[in-house]
């Protein structure tokens, strides 16, 4: 098993004075940086997969990696996988949604005598994303989901940090299991900067067996319509979530 070396991808927060390239959409301004690295590797014979990947300047929007081994025998596939993404999902007037998220895990066939042959894997992300606050005080919805299910033989780390560094206050700072929804006010002012630190890490090793994996994700959503609408959108979208929770529970 390759072992990451962790200083590769420990990102040094991002400042808008030095950063020299400077998203800046109708409303919103924000920078991105972030890297990752994941490792996969089945039980057969086969070499180990590696996928690593980095922004591309502080504007890039996305940043994904995927290393996964797929078996190739006679059977139904079987995979192993560490991936990665940190990357902005939405952005218009009225929205901006950025979700880091990390999987690493061993999925066999999930047809009767399909491969099955064990697996193993690592991954690692680490991200900073920085904003402008548009508005007073912004609704916002924010969902941390950190080995929500099947986490053992592989585990992992998350820490998530969301900070309002014109205020040098910590709005939220994150690193246990969890997984739940908050929705309420994001404390600053029109022109506040807010950063929003992720560093994830998984890995695991298991012979043949079924699905395992570590899962680690942080969803986040400012929104800044009328009041009304915003909470209406935001509890939407927290609704919606709460029916996809209790379909992967059924």
């Amino acid at each position: 098993m390759l072992r990451v070396t962790p200083t590769l991808f420990i990102l040094g927060p991002l400042t808008f004075g030095g950063a020299g390239i400077l998203h800046a959409g109708s409303i919103w301004q924000w920078t991105h940086q972030a890297s990752g690295m994941g490792t996969a590797q089945l039980m057969d014979g086969g070499t180990q997969v590696i996928d690593s990947e980095m922004t591309q300047g502080f504007d890039d929007d996305r940043m994904t990696f995927t290393a996964t081994d797929i078996s190739m025998g006679p059977g139904s596939a079987a995979l192993v996988t560490g991936a990665g993404a940190s990357r902005i999902i939405e952005e218009s007037p009225e929205r901006l949604r950025f979700s880091v998220d990390l999987s690493v895990g061993y999925f066999p066939s999930g047809f009767p005598g399909g491969d099955n042959p064990g697996g193993s894997a690592e991954g690692e992300i680490s991200s900073v994303f920085e904003f402008v606050l548009p508005v007073d005080d912004p609704e916002w919805a924010y969902r941390p989901i950190i080995d929500s299910q099947f986490p053992f033989p592989f585990t992992g780390d998350s820490r998530v940090t969301v900070e309002n560094v014109t205020r040098s206050t910590v709005l939220i700072n994150v690193s246990e299991d969890t997984d739940g929804s908050i929705l309420g006010t994001l404390d600053g002012s029109a022109g506040d900067l807010i950063r929003v630190t992720t560093e994830i890490m998984g890995k695991g090793s298991m012979g043949p067996g079924s699905r395992k994996d570590y899962f680690s994700q942080i969803d986040v959503n400012v929104l800044v319509p009328e009041p009304a609408t915003a909470s209406l959108v935001i509890l939407a979208m927290l609704g919606a979530a709460a029916r996809r929770r209790r379909a992967c529970d059924k």
